[in-house]
């Protein structure tokens, strides 16, 4: 994605609007592909301004969570999956979608469950979670993944610290690569101005981790979110989100503008 299709976005809007650069906001994964593009096609730094990425995924050592013990067995459900024909997961099938709307719906007693499902993968924060928000979640999400993508994240979580390409194991990759391990992005390509939006108790993007982008990238700043409890999902969905995050977001993009 990162490769493919955020250059493709971004050349769509461009040609759209008639513009040579954009602003750039991402979250999460929207960070990931960001660092993929502007490392590996720099070609694209020159088209955007500036880049604010909320909850910055790339390195994973300080991973916390269920997120961190479900990807040490990335590898087992690869080779599971791939013998079972599946290559993608998460999808919101009939079944699934019945299953979520029914345990996650406003009157279900057992709608904390879901919501306590989440704060396990990303940090808990019910004091700024919109509980009326989680039937719409729970009814428009998951909306798929690939297996590749997903196991590539576990790699990440257990690879001694780095922030590399996928790992198709030491024979595959010299086929790919022309080496035994993947190579890592080469971060110093990058040279848009970032401003990298973290909180303390984001389990998925810890702050050392964070701390590694900073020190990669030295055009970037980090910019901590004022609320100890704010985890990975409230840079979407916190009721003050807007107080906490965008109008500062939003204040420091303005200045390269």
């Amino acid at each position: 994605m990162g490769y493919y299709d955020l250059p493709a976005v971004i050349d769509f809007i461009l040609k759209t609007t008639n513009h040579s650069q954009i602003t750039y906001a991402g979250h999460s994964q929207g960070t990931t592909e960001f660092f993929v593009m502007g490392s590996t096609r720099p070609e694209y730094n020159a088209k955007v301004k500036v880049a604010a990425l909320m909850a910055p995924i790339g390195y994973l050592d300080h991973t916390r969570g269920t997120a961190r013990m479900v990807s040490a067995f990335s590898g087992i459900l690869e080779s599971t999956l791939k013998l079972l024909g599946i290559y993608e997961v998460l999808t919101n099938s009939p079944l699934l979608h019945y299953f979520d709307t029914s345990l996650c719906k406003k009157t279900a007693i057992t709608i904390h469950v879901c919501d306590n499902f989440l704060f396990a993968m990303v940090g808990f924060d019910s004091q700024q979670f919109n509980l009326t928000l989680m039937p719409i979640i729970a009814d428009q999400g998951p909306s798929g993944a690939s297996v590749k993508q997903l196991v590539h994240f576990g790699q990440q979580t257990h690879n001694g610290g780095k922030f590399r390409m996928y790992d198709y194991g030491w024979f595959a990759n010299r086929g790919v690569y022309g080496q035994s391990s993947p190579p890592e992005y080469d971060l110093s390509k990058i040279t848009v101005p970032i401003n990298l939006h973290y909180s303390l108790n984001d389990w998925l993007a810890g702050v050392e981790d964070v701390q590694r982008f900073h020190d990669h990238l030295p055009q970037s700043t980090m910019v901590e979110v004022p609320l100890p409890s704010f985890n990975h999902l409230d840079f979407m969905w916190a009721k003050d989100v807007r107080s906490l995050l965008y109008d500062n977001m939003i204040a420091m993009l303005k200045m390269h503008l």
